[in-house]
């Protein structure tokens, strides 16, 4: 009897702790999932955005981005990257073509004369076949 009673308390037990303690997989899946989306420009820029996404499940998000290379998972975020087949907004924006002092020819974030940061650089040209107005 007492075998009995002690099956039927370990069992109750088990019932209530399985109650009260939350299913871990669903509950890995309801947290807020950071995004980090990143985009890879022709011109070498890499530009990163990151969303936080309290309503969407890892899964959800997955698929979401099925198109995109799933670069880092971990339980709270998820980092995804892309190919863009354009120049930067920051080329767009404020770049210019010039050559370095090498003789470069290279993508300047302002104008090459004032400017020193080089986002890309091409190929090597040599000046001194090139015409006096056409070095200019």
């Amino acid at each position: 009897m007492k075998k009995v009673i002690h099956q039927a308390a370990f069992l109750m037990l088990v019932s209530i702790v399985l109650c009260i303690m939350p299913y871990r997989a669903d509950a890995n899946e309801k947290e807020p999932m950071t995004l980090f989306l990143e985009r890879v420009y022709v011109d070498g820029v890499v530009s990163q955005e990151m969303i936080k996404s309290p309503s969407m499940t890892k899964k959800q998000l997955m698929k979401k981005y099925k198109n995109w290379r799933l670069l880092k998972e971990t339980d709270q975020e998820l980092v995804f990257r892309t190919s863009i087949d354009d120049i930067s907004p920051i080329l767009k924006e404020n770049g210019y073509v010039g050559l370095s002092v090498n003789g470069i020819l290279s993508a300047f974030e302002g104008k090459p004369a004032s400017s020193q940061h080089i986002i890309q650089s091409f190929f090597q040209i040599d000046i001194k076949r090139l015409e006096s107005y056409q070095h200019e």
